[in-house]
């Protein structure tokens, strides 16, 4: 399977997410992406125990991962500084930028606010995954 291939698939399997849900396709595509329904803030504190519990697992140590606030066309939905505070990844995100995956003390890490209903934010997510796709 190709690495366009890849991305359809996952923009299939990202339609049917509701609520706070992850996509880990680890023996297909080896990176994580994790979303997060930034409307639904009376589960952040949820989301951030299984998003912590993916962190700490040691299979998982090198895996980059993406994470999607996803519903930002809702008027009441977290801002990105918002997410980034209630998951405890304030301090922990790599930046937007490429992450020189040599360095082994780092595992690329960050936050993309998006909405899949209107076609927006994921795009940008997708690109910066991409980079880590061999």
């Amino acid at each position: 399977m190709d690495a366009a291939d890849r991305m359809v698939e996952l923009l299939r399997i990202l339609k049917s997410v509701d609520g706070v849900k992850y996509v880990a396709i680890m023996n297909l595509y080896l990176k994580l992406i994790y979303v997060v329904d930034a409307c639904d803030k009376e589960r952040f504190a949820e989301s951030k125990r299984e998003l912590d519990a993916l962190l700490s697992d040691e299979a998982l140590a090198k895996v980059p991962f993406l994470v999607l606030g996803n519903k930002i066309d809702i008027p009441h939905a977290a801002s990105e500084d918002e997410l980034l505070y209630h998951l405890g990844l304030t301090d922990f995100t790599t930046g937007k930028g490429k992450v020189n995956l040599a360095d082994q003390t780092v595992r690329p890490l960050e936050v993309f606010m998006c909405s899949v209903v209107r076609k927006m934010g994921y795009g940008e997510g997708f690109e910066w995954m991409s980079q880590y796709i061999k």
